[in-house]
């Protein structure tokens, strides 16, 4: 897969304010002090033979923790590069506390780059009853949702589903489907239900339940999906798309060290470290990791897989595998044979709503 947008992940602090059940961040209480430091990084980023050989555009993402708990890093960031036409920013939030950034988004929500939106916020809901289960704090985001639709605030919906939360799925595909419904805005222009299975911190013992409840709830989807002719659940596109992330991702931590994505900065973070932000010589570092990253994603790992829709996390595979080189063990498409078998499930859903759907 090949981009023309290079993204980098700034962990603006591990600091949350939800304990959802199911959550691998696990925060220290670390933040990102300096807003100064990773200026500079950015205005060295985008001037480097690095990006300008590779990419047109940067999206700076800002994660956490919660990144809304700290609005003035946030702020800072985004008004250095106001009149930058090759950066936009995005912000990874849980949607509860968005009163510090809500003179942001209003001032920015009609402000594009080339056809992207200057800055989006992306809100992790899962629908219910998924989300009160696991999260909490629903009300709150369901206020948030309407505020940002009433105010034409551009914003996408995040959905994550964990092992024990497939019993629930039908159920939440139709509250965020009733939910799109109700929100004429320019939010929901693109409202799906793409929800990411929630791989860490899940139990091995229930396996046969989880495949039951998924296939259970696959087949109520395909049907209302039918009967409604939508395409709103994402399951049912094919999509093999491989995670670029060391190639056209990075994420930094609070220190400043830098990582392939941000989900190296969880579990076993010496190991993939790539350099540090005040290193003039550290773009270096990130084309070598690049160029040696791409060919081993241009190699297929599950060559003789027939599954059509399939998304995994490279650092959940580097987690997993039991192979012994480092580029050998971040694509070891083999290494979540669970994971395998809940897309198999899904793939055998997949075939049969398609036939009936070209039959209709």
């Amino acid at each position: 897969m090949n981009s023309d947008t290079f993204f980098v992940d700034i962990n603006v602090t591990s600091l949350c304010n939800l304990a959802c059940k199911y959550c691998f961040v696990g925060g220290t209480g670390e933040i990102f002090s300096d807003s100064s430091r990773a200026c500079d990084f950015i205005n060295r980023l985008i001037q480097s033979r690095f990006f300008l050989d590779n990419y047109k555009m940067l999206c700076v993402n800002f994660w956490g923790g919660e990144p809304t708990l700290r609005p003035q890093f946030i702020k800072d960031i985004i008004a250095a590069f106001d009149d930058i036409g090759c950066i936009r920013f995005f912000i990874f939030s849980n949607g509860t506390k968005l009163e510090g950034i809500q003179d942001l988004l209003l001032k920015y929500r009609y402000k594009k780059t080339e056809n992207h939106p200057k800055l989006v916020l992306q809100v992790s809901y899962d629908g219910e009853p998924i989300h009160s289960k696991f999260r909490g704090q629903t009300e709150l985001v369901w206020k948030t949702l309407s505020w940002l639709d009433a105010h034409d605030v551009p914003f996408t919906i995040k959905s994550t589903v964990p092992y024990g939360g497939f019993k629930y799925m039908y159920d939440a595909y139709l509250d965020i489907k009733k939910i799109g419904s109700e929100m004429m805005g320019k939010g929901f222009k693109n409202l799906d239900y793409f929800p990411t299975i929630e791989h860490y911190n899940s139990s091995d013992c229930l396996f046969e339940d989880y495949e039951r409840d998924l296939e259970k709830a696959l087949i109520k989807i395909a049907k209302k999906e039918l009967v409604d002719k939508t395409n709103m659940f994402k399951w049912f596109t094919n999509s093999r798309a491989v995670c670029t992330a060391g190639k056209d991702l990075i994420a930094i931590d609070c220190d400043g060290k830098i990582y392939p994505c941000h989900g190296c900065l969880y579990e076993d973070k010496k190991e993939h470290v790539l350099g540090d932000i005040d290193n003039h010589n550290v773009f270096d570092a990130l084309a070598d990791f690049r160029k040696r990253i791409s060919q081993h994603l241009a190699i297929e790992s599950c060559p003789n897989c027939q599954v059509s829709f399939c998304l995994r996390c490279n650092h959940a595979k580097y987690s997993y595998s039991e192979k012994d080189q480092y580029f050998s063990k971040w694509c070891d498409g083999t290494a979540q044979p669970d994971i395998c078998r809940f897309y198999n499930i899904n793939n055998r859903v997949k075939l049969a709503f398609e036939e009936l759907r070209r039959r209709n």
